[in-house]
């Protein structure tokens, strides 16, 4: 006969499978976002965010860290590296709160 395992330790057991239930969701979704993106468009480009600036406003922290941009950056540059079509990444040049004044001139598209 197994033995007894106590409440506290079924309650950690069972908050442990919701919080890996609700990580493989997120991660499901990015991957499957990801790879929508790499098939349906021939060139990426992806802005290098300050995220460690926005996770200070208050309101946005949480939704902002549990979002998982780097996961999704990542996912998104192994995917494109493998197709034939090129990734860019666009660094932090301009103001993330004024980008709409130089924005053509960031990325020069070619014909």
């Amino acid at each position: 006969m197994p033995a007894r395992v106590s409440k506290p330790r079924k309650r950690t057991i069972k908050v442990a499978r919701l919080h890996a239930r609700v990580a493989d969701a997120r991660r499901d979704f990015l991957h499957k976002i990801s790879t929508r993106l790499v098939r349906e468009n021939d060139v990426i480009s992806v802005e290098d965010l300050n995220v460690r600036g926005m996770i200070r406003n208050r309101r946005l922290a949480r939704a902002i860290s549990c979002s998982g941009w780097a996961e999704f950056r990542s996912m998104l540059e192994y995917k494109a590296g493998g197709t034939a079509g090129p990734s860019s990444l666009w660094t932090a040049g301009i103001p993330a709160r004024k980008p709409a004044r130089r924005v053509g001139t960031c990325l020069p598209t070619s014909a």
